[in-house]
């Protein structure tokens, strides 16, 4: 149940982020400011054919291999960590991770005339500070990674990861034969000394003839 939910939640995600972009293609004007806030924040359409930021143009297929990467050290993370519920921001964070880095390789993937050779829609653009051009997956990409140094650093210690992604060994001693052998031995020999010595007690004591004379002249007399 614990991976159907994550499944969903990447699922719903990615949506949230095509659909998004599905818009702005279909709407918007590329390389045309649409204010929201005036001169401080407003849509821009781009297609952007590097990372994040517009930064590294035109290695989609190093992108693409360094993001099928990031995703299976999610996967293995999210599938270590621990179901305690403590841990639960940590595996919101990853989901959204895991959305925005999907959300981008399908760009790469599918949006382009040639396959795997696509570039990502960007539209989200903070003129005032006249900030890179970015889109939703990439505020997921950024604000999951943020949100995860920040509880790294002040929510979560060091032991609290003990024994959630690994298992500690259980070291047990080793009992070495002559050690086996020794133990036997005693223990036989305790129980025969107790053995020798119940006997001794219950023996039965011996009478002799002499006694059985004493006894009957003794009878004589009286």
């Amino acid at each position: 149940m614990k991976y159907v939910k994550a499944l969903i939640g990447i699922f719903l995600l990615i949506c949230v982020d095509q659909y998004s972009k599905y818009l702005v293609v279909q709407k918007l004007e590329m390389y045309e400011y649409h204010p929201i806030l005036g001169n401080i924040f407003g849509l821009f359409y781009l297609e952007n054919k590097g990372m994040a930021w517009g930064m590294f143009q035109n290695r989609q297929v190093i992108f693409l291999i360094l993001t099928v990467i990031i995703l299976v050290v999610l996967a293995y993370c999210y599938v270590k960590l621990s179901n305690d519920t403590k841990f639960f921001p940590i595996s919101v964070c990853i989901q959204f991770l895991a959305a925005g880095a999907i959300g981008n390789m399908i760009d790469r993937i599918f949006h382009g005339d040639v396959l795997f050779q696509g570039s990502v829609v960007d539209f989200l653009y903070i003129k005032i500070i006249d900030f890179p051009v970015f889109n939703i997956a990439d505020m997921f990409v950024t604000g999951s990674v943020s949100v995860l140094v920040l509880l790294l650093l002040f929510r979560y210690k060091e032991n609290d990861f003990t024994g959630v992604f690994y298992q500690k060994k259980v070291v047990t001693p080793e009992i070495e034969a002559d050690d086996i052998s020794k133990e036997a031995d005693d223990t036989s020999k305790e129980s025969e000394n107790t053995m020798e010595t119940d006997y001794e007690e219950t023996e039965p004591r011996k009478i002799t003839i002499d006694e059985i004379f004493n006894d009957e002249n003794e009878e004589d007399d009286e």
